[in-house]
């Protein structure tokens, strides 16, 4: 049994909408807030970034560029800038 050609191009047609669908990036920005311990004994949180989302952690104070780096990412995102107490991720 063959479909007829309309149908089968309507298939197709929903098929690949559905695909765009999907990967259109639709997803709303979740803020989250961290409250870090002024203790040093105290662990820090982890954080965890997603592939080609912006992610922007902002201090209270203004943060030190010489000083920022990213443990165990080197080549695996952008260079992080630094704005004033923001540290923004690629």
């Amino acid at each position: 049994m063959r479909l007829p050609r309309t149908a089968l191009q309507l298939i197709w047609f929903v098929l690949l909408m559905a695909s765009t669908a999907r990967a259109d990036g639709s997803e709303k920005p979740v803020v989250r807030s961290l409250l870090l311990s002024e203790h040093p004994g105290h662990t820090t949180h982890r954080v965890y970034v997603k592939a080609q989302v912006v992610t922007t952690l902002r201090f209270e104070k203004a943060v030190d560029p010489d000083k920022t780096k990213m443990l165990g990412w080197e080549g695996r995102l952008e260079p992080l800038a630094v704005v004033r107490n923001k540290v923004i991720a690629k």
